[in-house]
């Protein structure tokens, strides 16, 4: 194999991950999410590493892109909920801060958490993600979406 197979080769995954982690920050919900509550990286009082999420949005294409399978980081800060990416889909999805004002946790369907600056978009979090940002005792917890809409 000539080096430069090698450098196409590694140029075309580079530019695969690139295109895929732009999908997915695109149509997951993500983007809407960064868009109301960006922030950059904080330091957590309390924080779960490679754990899995799945953000329903109603444009996420059935849930194709809206699944993250052990690659995210959930933690709460004096300020809120936060939650970001690992490395590579960190180079797009940029971390988010839901205020604690925002922050609703939910049994909708599952364990959810959702913010309400933009409750069309719910975040599936892991069952001890959800049971740790209810000890912290300051995010809010509805039962029922009519709850959570109002």
């Amino acid at each position: 194999m000539r080096l430069t197979d090698v450098g196409t080769i590694l140029a075309t995954v580079v530019g695969m991950v690139a295109f895929l982690s732009f999908l997915f920050y695109w149509f997951s919900g993500w983007r809407d999410l960064r868009k109301t509550y960006g922030v950059g990286k904080l330091h957590t009082t309390k924080s779960w590493v490679l754990q899995s999420a799945s953000i329903v949005a109603p444009w996420s294409l059935f849930g194709y892109f809206g699944t993250f399978r052990n690659c995210l980081i959930f933690g709460y800060t004096e300020r809120g909920v936060y939650m970001a990416s690992i490395f590579p889909l960190s180079l797009v999805n940029k971390p988010i801060l839901i205020p604690w004002e925002d922050a609703v946790l939910t049994r909708i369907d599952g364990y959810c958490l959702s913010g309400l600056k933009s409750p069309e978009v719910l975040i599936g979090i892991p069952q001890t993600v959800f049971y740790g940002l209810e000890a912290s005792g300051r995010v809010r917890h509805v039962d029922g979406l009519g709850e959570l809409l109002v």
